[in-house]
């Protein structure tokens, strides 16, 4: 455990004066952005912080987070290929299981200070528009919502985060897939069986107001449990596909 714990820091020493800390930040604005736009330009809704919060997780989760999830873990692998490090990584006691596994840790921890970063800029945005309903246990409410949806997107794309880090430049096509996996789920998100969506999980599982459904949440933690023990289940059977 220690082991895990000290090689995932270490990942991150790895991103200093990489550019990826800044995809992250930008694609978690976006979504504050886009809702932000929804607020001024809708004036037939009378928008609360709830909604709001709603808002930003719906576009985090369709638009956003899939695709930003998935280029991260496949540039992290892509960079140890390109700069030959990758080689002399599996030189020594170290499979590339265990390494890629490892890098998908750090992009969960990453996917966690994405959504620090998205609350912290959700309640300044909050607060300059005075919406209403903004109070200390609707802010603790909300870093849960969005944390929580969060990581429900990023174990939804795992499996397809994997398989495009088994291969030299697999990040590309495994990264434009997930855009429209992502995207999909807002068309069917109205629908009745919109719950079995993976991506949609996050927003049903975790509502900023009221309580889950429980035959919805039902159908949603089913069918995060499948894409998690798929993502699990390609991890442990990872190989390097580099040749």
């Amino acid at each position: 455990m220690k082991r895990t714990l000290t090689q995932t820091a270490l990942e991150f020493c790895k991103l200093r004066g990489t550019g990826l800390w800044l995809v992250a930040l930008l694609s978690g604005m976006a979504a504050i952005f886009l809702s932000l736009y929804l607020v001024v330009a809708d004036q037939g809704t009378a928008y609360t912080f709830a909604l709001f919060t709603g808002n930003i997780i719906s576009n985090t989760q369709s638009e956003l987070l899939p695709c930003t999830a998935v280029f991260l873990l496949g540039q992290m692998m892509e960079r140890e290929r390109t700069c030959g490090a990758l080689k002399n990584l599996l030189a020594v006691p170290l499979t590339f299981r265990r390494l890629l596994g490892v890098k998908a840790a750090a992009c969960a921890v990453m996917t966690l200070l994405y959504s620090a970063a998205q609350w912290a800029f959700a309640l300044a945005a909050a607060c300059a528009l005075g919406l209403p309903g903004l109070d200390s246990a609707a802010a603790g409410r909300a870093f849960v919502c969005i944390a929580g949806a969060n990581l429900c997107v990023y174990l939804a794309v795992l499996p397809v985060a994997v398989l495009g880090a088994r291969y030299a430049g697999g990040y590309a096509p495994a990264t434009a897939f997930a855009l429209f996996y992502g995207f999909f789920g807002s068309m069917i998100s109205t629908r009745r069986w919109g719950v079995f969506y993976p991506t949609l999980a996050g927003s049903v599982l975790f509502p900023p107001e009221g309580a889950p459904q429980p035959g919805q949440a039902a159908c949603a933690l089913a069918a995060l449990i499948v894409m998690t023990a798929l993502g699990v289940l390609l991890l442990a059977r990872a190989r390097d596909r580099s040749r």
